[in-house]
């Protein structure tokens, strides 16, 4: 990151999720100094940050060797919003999930706490999570796609952002 580049930064602790923006005054490889913020913001409510996110998931019913493929809604660290093919798993179903959002298999067990949208998605909580998986999970869901990763590493920054159209007419957004 660029000194003089405007971060938003989000953290956890057992009180919920809470972000703040701040400025990028240098860094040193792997970490950046900030400056100091004096706003700080609920995200979530949520004990656990989610995010929205479009990955495939196998979920194996405990009663059963044979998974089921479906795709996350959301995800995050206490649960996760799953699709429900052919209504499958109802209130109460207790379920493995494994993922790999990049090459390395995540397994959680949960259970399905709520269904909603007609049957077509199961809300599940997590069971006895430990704390170094959760960052894993959290590790997964904001690291940027693999190929922006190797970008990176090679020194090469992402593709910039196309630029928003301004002119007579046209709202300006907030300066960026």
């Amino acid at each position: 990151l660029p000194a003089g580049a405007a971060v938003d930064v989000y953290f956890q602790n057992s009180a919920g999720v809470f972000t703040f923006r701040s400025t990028v005054l240098g860094e040193n490889g792997r970490e950046a100094k900030l400056s100091h913020s004096e706003e700080i913001k609920r995200y979530q409510k949520r004990r656990y940050y989610r995010r929205k996110i479009d990955l495939p998931v196998h979920i194996y019913p405990f009663d059963s060797e044979k998974p089921v493929l479906s795709r996350f809604k959301d995800i995050g660290g206490g649960g996760a919003s799953i699709l429900n093919p052919d209504h499958h798993f109802k209130e109460g179903d207790e379920l493995e999930l494994r993922f790999a959002p990049d090459d390395e298999e995540i397994r959680l067990a949960g259970t399905v706490m709520r269904v909603s949208e007609g049957g077509e998605v199961i809300h599940v909580n997590y069971e006895h999570i430990r704390e170094g998986l959760r960052d894993k999970i959290y590790g997964a869901i904001f690291r940027p796609p693999k190929d922006e990763r190797e970008a990176m590493e090679r020194g090469e920054g992402p593709a910039p952002a196309p630029s928003k159209e301004r002119g007579p007419g046209k709202e300006q957004g907030p300066a960026e």
